[in-house]
């Protein structure tokens, strides 16, 4: 979780909810405009390369690399996708097309938050 527990609720409550899902690493608000994804089916989720079988594979988002010129730590790929979620089959055409529909700032329609939070290490 990004901030503190302790902190009153500064926001509306599906921003508050998408920031208490975000874990460090990920490039934008968990849920925040990827309904019912997660960053294990996404372009930018780059999975950690292990032997072992595993069932809460981790990684780290390239996108957050790309926007902060830093590494990010690892995370759960079960985290609920941010705003710069796409599907890791689209081709780059697509991705662009995709990136230009997206809205600038905060949508406030609450279709596209997540109420529940997924078990996000």
């Amino acid at each position: 979780m990004i901030g503190s527990p302790n902190l009153t609720q500064a926001h509306q409550p599906e921003l508050d909810r998408c920031i208490k899902q975000t874990k460090p690493g990920q490039a934008g608000w968990a849920g925040w405009n990827a309904p019912n994804k997660t960053c294990a089916g996404g372009l930018h989720f780059e999975k950690e390369k292990r032997k072992s079988v595993s069932h809460d594979l981790k990684g780290r988002c390239d996108k957050f690399r790309k926007l902060t010129g830093k590494q990010g730590p690892k995370f759960s790929a079960q985290c609920f996708a941010c705003r710069f979620f796409i599907e890791a089959n689209v081709s780059y055409a697509k991705e662009k097309a995709a990136q230009k529909e997206r809205p600038e700032g905060i949508n406030n329609d609450a279709q596209h938050i997540h109420a529940g939070a997924p078990a996000c290490n």
